[in-house]
């Protein structure tokens, strides 16, 4: 079925994305009973995978260009080998994706650590690496295990405990150097 080629592709398993899409082929040729037939699996597929996965521009084919292959193509092997292709230019486009994502998340991550003690906002990071508030809360999320906000509250109350080891500063200053305009929440959030 289709969806054990998506699982696979989200999965990031090369092996399993491979048997996925023999398996699909062979169930493709089994029940097509023409070329027209064959074509119209292979492209119900590949809009299947499109939606499902809404990749960026991933592919050196545009569906209209695979259309045009997928017609002249005089036979079920070398449609198959063109599907390939495109499932795995698909494939390799959503893999760096989700590294370049990832290095987003660090670059936040290392962003807040360096900028603790300043105002910081989910929308303002979200910025930083160009993706939307809430996919970037949900990725982040994800990653860290914990939410945006909460991350920024433990590296500030973290930098605070640091500062507080010192018995020259006081707790008020303590307060400001991390980020916090308001002592008393500061001294609420410190206890927890």
């Amino acid at each position: 079925s289709y969806e054990m080629i998506l699982q696979a592709m989200q999965k990031g398993n090369e092996t399993e994305l491979n048997a996925a899409v023999d398996n699909v082929f062979a169930d493709i040729t089994l029940k097509a009973i023409s070329l027209s037939a064959v074509i119209l699996e292979f492209e119900t597929l590949i809009r299947h995978l499109w939606i499902n996965l809404q990749p960026d521009e991933v592919t050196s084919m545009s569906v209209i260009e695979i259309h045009k292959q997928l017609t002249i193509a005089n036979n079920p092997l070398s449609m198959k080998s063109i599907v390939k292709r495109y499932v795995y230019e698909m494939y390799e486009s959503i893999r760096s994706r989700a590294v370049s994502e990832h290095s987003g998340i660090t670059f936040v991550m290392d962003y807040i650590k360096q900028h603790y003690n300043e105002e910081l906002s989910v929308g303002y990071l979200a910025n930083l690496v160009n993706l939307s508030y809430n996919y970037f809360s949900s990725l982040f999320t994800q990653s860290t295990g914990m939410t945006v906000k909460e991350y920024i509250m433990n590296t500030r109350l973290k930098n605070a405990e640091q500062l507080l080891s010192d018995i020259t500063i006081r707790v008020g200053e303590a307060a400001a150097r991390c980020g916090f305009e308001n002592v008393r929440y500061f001294s609420i959030c410190f206890k927890k």
